[in-house]
């Protein structure tokens, strides 16, 4: 079974965000995401962002996270970000726009 994945608008800037290299690796990871959306680690509840429900996956080692929603109904893995994991940067941005959805 083969999974749809898409990029919200915020997640495709912060694609097009990131150098040549970075997109390289990054477009690796979104690719294996479409064989198996299970792949990253499952989020939790952390102080400042209830990410409950979507997952984690690193690329370029562990300095990245590409952050996702996995809908099952049609589907389709939904990017929601994608940036530095340092000092939880990442994880801020994303809980900031799955407030907004």
């Amino acid at each position: 079974m083969t999974w749809r994945v898409e990029l919200t608008e915020d997640a495709e800037r912060d694609f097009v965000a990131l150098d040549g290299s970075l997109r390289k690796l990054a477009r690796k990871k979104l690719a294996k995401l479409e064989e198996n959306p299970y792949l990253g680690e499952e989020l939790h509840n952390r102080p400042g962002s209830d990410l409950r429900g979507y997952y984690k996956l690193y690329f370029n080692g562990t300095r990245y996270r590409i952050v996702y929603r996995i809908e099952n109904d049609i589907l389709v893995v939904l990017i929601i970000g994608i940036g530095q994991r340092a000092h939880g940067a990442v994880y801020r941005m994303v809980a900031g726009r799955a407030t907004e959805e």
